[in-house]
């Protein structure tokens, strides 16, 4: 006897997964991308409900931007979501905690690599802007920024103004030289040879390029330069 009712029980549970199923099958659930993170609340609503604890609240909103794109068992695609509603929440958590570096690494390792061209350029003028503020917290994704806006932006001269910045606010901070020496290699890349020339003096003059190793590759990379636009200029002639 107990062993039909457990059978019955197994046929029974059956039956309910095959009514659940049917029903969905006819009565899908209506789901609609959310593609913005929403409001925030003010810079001071938020100031007055940290409670001292700036850091861990901007931590809890950064991990929130970083998550609403999983809505309902769906991932949305990166390049669809609402960058100018994204830059706002980057925005208003950077203002909450201004040396908090996670936010600038959501805005250049997440955002700025997936997000239109226009939504990406945006975010590393904002990259930018936070560098110039506090150079020792977010250098390393300034020069991540630089990377971006070469390769996949492939936009040189926004490249070499993040460089500069890189460069000109590396005084007194640990910014290695690679980072310190990425104009130069811009210039190169823009034919510029002449600045870069200039800039390589500038910087053994004034002792920021101090590493043996990164002078000779540099003298190189300019040598080679200068080669290859001498090369090109003689073949133009007539």
């Amino acid at each position: 006897m107990l062993e039909r009712w457990r059978i019955a029980g197994y046929i029974g549970f059956a039956a309910l997964l095959a009514a659940q199923a049917a029903f969905s099958q006819l009565n899908p659930r209506s789901w609609q991308a959310d593609l913005s993170p929403g409001p925030l609340p003010s810079s001071r609503v938020l100031r007055l409900a940290s409670a001292g604890e700036s850091e861990l609240v901007a931590t809890a909103l950064a991990l929130r931007l970083q998550t609403f794109d999983a809505q309902a068992g769906h991932t949305i695609a990166m390049r669809t979501l609402d960058g100018e509603r994204i830059a706002l929440w980057l925005d208003r958590i950077a203002e909450l905690a201004p040396a908090f570096r996670y936010p600038t690494f959501m805005a250049s390792r997440i955002y700025a690599s997936t997000l239109p061209p226009a939504d990406a350029r945006r975010l590393l003028i904002w990259i930018d802007e936070r560098f110039r503020e506090n150079p020792q917290a977010h250098w390393a994704w300034q020069a991540f920024g630089v990377h971006i806006a070469k390769h996949r932006l492939e936009d040189l001269h926004l490249a070499r103004k993040l460089a500069a910045s890189l460069r000109e606010r590396a005084a007194g901070t640990t910014i290695p030289q690679w980072a310190r020496d990425l104009e130069f290699f811009l210039l190169t890349d823009l034919d510029e040879l002449d600045a870069a020339r200039a800039l390589l003096g500038g910087l053994i003059d004034s002792g920021q390029l101090n590493d043996e190793r990164a002078l000779r590759a540099m003298v190189a990379t300019l040598e080679e330069a200068e080669r290859r636009r001498d090369a090109d200029a003689r073949t133009t002639q007539p």
